[in-house]
């Protein structure tokens, strides 16, 4: 009789696995008794959006899905009108951090692998955050201030790690581009009721507050309060990018006369029925960047296209100043334009004057560092540090409350400069410049139609988005303004690996 050999059997992670999800599901099914068992409606929503970011693992672009449809179409109106469920939006930064973790899990679970790389610019992405989290554990903040900054710092990252190492399919990411082009048109209705029926309601119910602006909660779909604020400078950025994604695409014959007139006026209306100021800036990047081979090819009609472009952005500037904003003060336009200039550049700051404003808030940074203080200098006071939130203690962080009332960190830029010094600024302003540089190459090697127009709208947008750092704290902050900024990074990262897959990686409904 043949003797049989016996090999002492080691199981593979990959047959391992059902047993460990099969175990770490009972343990969440016990873990969920208990927190049911509080009754706390925040906890319980809380480790509900654990669990199912937990399943959507491995469906990661359900998870993308949720996150899209959750933060720039359901979130913004639900809290504006059921601020009691304000809290809820954990959820979604939940689904961020599980998707953060499923693109760091996906390569060493052994999933079908990408046949190139990640560009350069997410590796200096992970730098940066594996640097602030690092740093901040040195720092003197409290333990509470330092998670709840890698929360809002870092809540929408993992989507552009997931687009960067998950080889969506060419049809997933075509039907996202298509949401976001429907969601421009839900933009439309919303800012016209929040306009001409909630404006003037807030306006009467808030005008003992100092301050106050109604027209910031023209909104669209984003982030509002009927008490004062909103992402009015998000709804802004985003109908920019959808403009020039319009242009584009009708410049390469990829759409009919029709819808783009229609689409063109449904995402414009929108711009002028709010707090419009930042698309002075905006605009003429964006243009610029659309049409940036013209500048060689054709200059004449870039230049004539430059003209047209100042007359659009003074029609912006007079429907704002003259038309938009109400004037106690009875001033002339020219004083109404100085007056803008001196609230953002000069002196003039928030409080009546007491806080910083858009330019004096980096010129305190600098006041207050230099020679005197090299660590916090270079290397900042630790995430969370400069958040002023809603001016609740213990919600704001500790540098934010020894210069009260001085918003220190009401930019991304001066947040940065903060809470991870100099060097932490370089490295987040490193990951765009890199990826600007990634998205012109793909721009030049784009096919002419909807593949080109996501290129160049890609290539305007991580443009933009180192501007929107200067004008407020959106990335850091804002739900919305950060998703858009990883969604841009992440869809460029994509289009660099979709690049070397063969032509035409997006061509439209027909080619996925």
């Amino acid at each position: 009789m043949a003797s049989r050999d016996f090999h002492f059997y080691l199981p593979t992670a990959e047959q391992l696995t059902p047993f460990f999800i099969a175990v770490g599901f009972a343990i969440a099914g016990v873990m969920l008794g208990l927190v049911a068992a509080t009754g706390n409606p925040f906890l319980i929503a809380v480790s509900v959006g654990a669990v199912f970011g937990l399943l959507l693992l491995n469906a990661l672009q359900v998870a993308v899905w949720a996150i899209l449809v959750g933060v720039l179409l359901v979130s913004g109106p639900l809290f504006m009108f059921v601020p009691d469920l304000t809290k809820t939006g954990w959820l979604f930064s939940i689904l961020g951090f599980f998707l953060l973790g499923a693109a760091m899990l996906y390569p060493a679970l052994g999933r079908r692998q990408p046949r190139h790389g990640t560009p350069a610019f997410v590796w200096v992405g992970v730098l940066f955050l594996v640097w602030a989290i690092g740093l901040s554990f040195f720092s003197d903040g409290a333990l509470f201030e330092i998670f709840a900054g890698i929360k809002r710092y870092f809540q929408f990252w993992g989507v552009m790690f997931a687009l960067a190492v998950v080889p969506f399919e060419r049809k997933t990411v075509w039907r996202w581009t298509v949401f976001l082009g429907v969601l421009a048109v839900c933009q439309l209705p919303l800012a016209l009721y929040y306009r001409f029926v909630m404006v003037p309601h807030v306006e009467i119910v808030n005008a003992e507050l100092q301050g106050f602006v109604a027209l910031d909660i023209v909104v669209g779909t984003f982030e509002g309060n009927l008490r004062g604020g909103g992402s009015s400078s998000v709804m802004a950025l985003y109908l920019v990018l959808v403009l020039m994604y319009l242009l584009s695409a009708k410049r390469d014959g990829a759409m009919s006369a029709g819808r783009f007139w229609f689409l063109f006026i449904v995402s414009a209306i929108p711009l002028g029925l709010g707090e419009t100021k930042v698309v002075v800036v905006l605009l003429p990047l964006a243009l610029a960047m659309t049409y940036l081979d013209m500048v060689v090819k054709r200059p004449l009609a870039f230049l004539g296209g430059s003209v047209l472009t100042a007359g659009l952005i003074g029609i912006f500037v007079y429907i704002y100043i003259v038309i938009q904003v109400p004037d106690s003060q009875n001033l002339s336009f020219a004083e109404r334009i100085q007056d803008n200039i001196d609230y953002n550049f000069g002196n003039v700051g928030y409080f009546g004057g007491l806080g910083l404003n858009r330019f004096t808030v980096l010129t305190f940074w600098i006041q207050e560092h230099g020679f005197h203080d090299p660590l916090g200098t270079l290397f900042g006071h630790g995430l969370g540090s400069s958040y002023g939130g809603d001016g609740k203690v213990p919600n704001t962080g500790h540098i934010n409350d020894i210069y009260p009332n001085k918003l220190v960190g009401q930019t991304t830029v001066a947040s940065i400069l903060w809470d991870l010094g100099l060097i932490g600024l370089i490295v987040f302003m490193a990951v765009f410049a890199w990826a600007w540089r990634t998205a012109h190459r793909l721009t030049m090697l784009a096919r002419p139609g909807h593949d080109r127009a996501l290129c160049r709208t890609l290539l305007a947008s991580v443009t933009v988005m180192p501007v929107m750092a200067f004008y407020w704290d959106g990335i850091s902050v804002v739900p919305s303004q950060q998703l858009l900024a990883m969604l841009t990074l992440g869809l460029i990262a994509w289009r660099w690996r979709a690049e070397h897959k063969g032509p035409n990686p997006i061509a439209g409904p027909a080619g996925g």
